[in-house]
């Protein structure tokens, strides 16, 4: 799978996760928010939402990589995530 691709679909992925999770329209969630002061994640929720994507996307994703990144919002998450993914 292309990288663009991956990244794409982990951003539908975490749009979903957090509208199925905060009770948010995914339709609306704005990608460079940043997703904890607009209350899409909290502490918790981004360790769930971690595990979830390793579930979905069969990989184990580099925890270190993830925060080190400073990844704040839906699209650089993404981002970050579809370099995980694409490594493996």
């Amino acid at each position: 799978m292309q990288r663009n691709a991956t990244k794409a679909r982990l951003s539908e992925f975490i749009k979903k996760w957090i509208a199925e999770q905060k009770g948010f329209d995914a339709e609306t969630l704005g990608t460079k928010e940043h997703m904890f002061q607009a209350g899409y994640l909290d502490s918790l929720g981004i360790f769930r939402l971690i595990v979830d994507v390793e579930a979905e996307f069969g990989v184990e994703l580099d925890q270190d990589s993830l925060f080190c990144s400073g990844a704040t919002d839906i699209d650089a998450l993404s981002e970050v995530m579809s370099q995980c993914v694409m490594s493996k």
